[in-house]
């Protein structure tokens, strides 16, 4: 009998398994060590993750978040569409901050990385499966950035990344040739960047859009910056005290 009661019933948790045949197979045989979890099914495909939640209606689903091909905010969005409410814990190669969030704001219960520790992998199937929220070391001060960024306003959020930084050279009084310098592009690209920026921004020429980006704080000196240099008191030695 399984020694896991996460609901103060001792039984084991229900699991399946989806995405690559080598990957299942692979935590398959790990997981069947463990009697806590239960392997019910596995999985390939959306569709068939689809059928086996409602059949089996597991507790929690581990996935494989990085199959070529595989539409992963499918599998998401068919997890969260079940009744059953089942959590999901997702294993990836990857920590880049960005394919996180995506993961994390599409619905995933857990993030672990593939080259976690065989403990490390059972212990964070266990807890996902008793409905806690599990993450791979380093992934919270992601997340916690992450958070933080969205909750800042977005200045100018038609502008893609490069107009913002063509933005920002404008507002410092650079010309097209030195923005086209900085950025190693050709003066050609930087003109056009120029001109969505000043489509998007709804303003006539670059003048006005460097007033709109001073107003947002894009561009402009910081405080001491603009303070004059302190004049201190120099001594002539001709000069009778």
């Amino acid at each position: 009998m399984a020694d896991l009661a996460c609901d103060g019933v001792p039984h084991a948790r229900r699991v399946v398994l989806h995405g690559h045949p080598v990957f299942v197979a692979g935590l398959d045989w790990l997981l069947r060590h463990d009697d806590a979890v239960s392997v019910t099914a596995t999985s390939t495909t959306t569709a068939e993750l689809a059928a086996l939640l409602a059949t089996h209606r597991p507790d929690a689903v581990v996935a494989d978040y990085d199959r070529p091909g595989g539409p992963a905010l499918d599998m998401l969005r068919t997890c969260r569409n079940r009744p059953a409410g089942v959590r999901i814990l997702l294993m990836s190669a990857h920590a880049d901050p960005g394919v996180l969030m995506t993961a994390i704001r599409h619905g995933a219960d857990g993030y672990l990385l593939k080259n976690a520790e065989p403990a490390e992998i059972l212990s964070a199937v266990r807890s996902t499966a008793c409905g806690s929220t599990v993450f791979c070391s380093g992934a919270m001060a992601v997340i916690s950035a992450g958070l933080l960024a969205a909750a800042r306003p977005v200045v100018f959020p038609l502008l893609t990344e490069r107009e913002h930084e063509v933005l920002e050279l404008l507002a410092v009084g650079l010309d097209n040739r030195d923005i086209a310098r900085r950025l190693r592009v050709a003066a050609k690209t930087v003109r056009n960047h120029v001109s969505n920026i000043l489509g998007k921004l709804q303003v006539a020429d670059r003048a006005q859009a460097i007033v709109r980006a001073h107003q947002q704080g894009i561009g402009v000196p910081a405080r001491d910056e603009l303070s004059p240099p302190r004049m201190w008191p120099v001594a002539h030695p001709n000069r009778a005290a």
